[in-house]
């Protein structure tokens, strides 16, 4: 049976003790076919503006070239990411974040959409793969 048209859902989300600070990340990529992929990590020394990019980034780059065929939608709590996802003006910072980022959504349809944490049931599931990776770091 064929799978419908919809788009590769990725859920962001990330984890911070001070900033900057060691933190993690983690996301969540759902498959419109019902598979989900998961990953998560931490990060020494970093800013929430760097975790959240790089949570978009390695959730970005388990798309396959099967995957990269379909539209995509991630979502953030991060208005940072979305806001410069969407508008390269925005984009002050963590310049070599928004490099990968562009090279990695290049020629990919992206819908970006900010989501208050905590509201999507993603966002716990790839909240908590932080979380467990920072439990990991301690």
């Amino acid at each position: 049976m064929a799978v419908p048209n919809r788009p590769i859902l990725i859920v962001t989300a990330c984890y911070i003790k001070g900033g900057p600070g060691p933190g993690a990340w983690g996301y969540v990529v759902c498959l419109p076919s019902g598979q989900e992929r998961e990953g998560s990590d931490v990060v020494e020394e970093t800013s929430l503006n760097r975790l959240e990019l790089t949570a978009a980034i390695r959730a970005l780059q388990t798309l396959g070239t099967a995957d990269r065929k379909r539209p995509v939608r991630v979502v953030s709590a991060s208005q940072y990411v979305v806001h410069g996802a969407k508008s390269v003006g925005e984009r002050k910072t963590n310049l070599d974040l928004w490099e990968r980022l562009n090279g990695l959504t290049k020629g990919l349809k992206v819908a970006w959409e900010w989501e208050p944490q905590g509201t999507m049931a993603y966002q716990e599931q790839a909240g908590e793969l932080a979380a467990q990776a920072v439990r990991r770091m301690q």
